[in-house]
């Protein structure tokens, strides 16, 4: 659940930053990162990477350059660049740079069931190895409020509107935050969200 979610980011993106500061560069030199996070995107992101156009903390200088703009802005410059969209996005109408579920929305692993089987299987096997270890494991579900394991999240720079998207899922089914409102992608009929 959300609580856990810090867990994976250090999996999944904090040991290829680490990774990326021990190749380039000694402990005494500042290393660049460049995100691109937007103030649209959900307010727990905003919380976990300060909102600024740039932060300094250690030797890592994180500059988040679009941070202000909009979808619409977004989607112009991706045009006029000719860059090419996230096939993953285009489908999901999120990143899927992790699945991690931590803050999936009811009906989500059916889309990704239908769009990526692969990665539902494993998914499911994840899952039940954590039933079997008695632990709550329902995709797009939270666990029970009373967990003594929920803890705040600490600064997750590259964490993409996990909390936003499912807060929005509850006022608007068809765009969740971190997808784009003016996107015309079209579901499969009979999935949720």
């Amino acid at each position: 659940g959300p609580a856990q979610h810090w867990r994976m980011y250090i999996r999944l993106k904090e040991r290829g930053l680490r990774q990326a500061k021990r190749e380039h560069g000694s402990r005494d030199q500042k290393i660049a990162f460049v995100s691109g996070v937007r103030e649209q995107e959900s307010q727990r992101r905003m919380l976990s990477t300060g909102a600024k156009k740039f932060e300094v903390r250690g030797r890592e200088l994180w500059i988040n350059p679009i941070i202000a703009w909009g979808s619409r802005e977004k989607n112009a410059y991706i045009k006029a660049k000719g860059l090419p969209r996230n096939p993953v996005t285009q489908a999901l109408c999120m990143s899927g740079e992790c699945l991690c579920g931590a803050f999936a929305k009811p009906g989500e692993l059916d889309e990704i069931r239908y769009h990526y089987p692969k990665a539902a299987e494993e998914i499911d096997r994840i899952a039940a190895k954590v039933r079997a270890a008695g632990k709550h494991c329902v995709w797009g579900t939270r666990p029970p409020k009373d967990d003594p394991n929920q803890e705040l999240m600490p600064f997750l720079p590259l964490c993409v509107s996990c909390a936003g998207k499912y807060h929005s899922s509850q006022n608007d089914l068809h765009h969740p935050a971190g997808g784009d409102a003016d996107s015309n992608k079209t579901r499969p009929s009979g999935l949720g969200a």
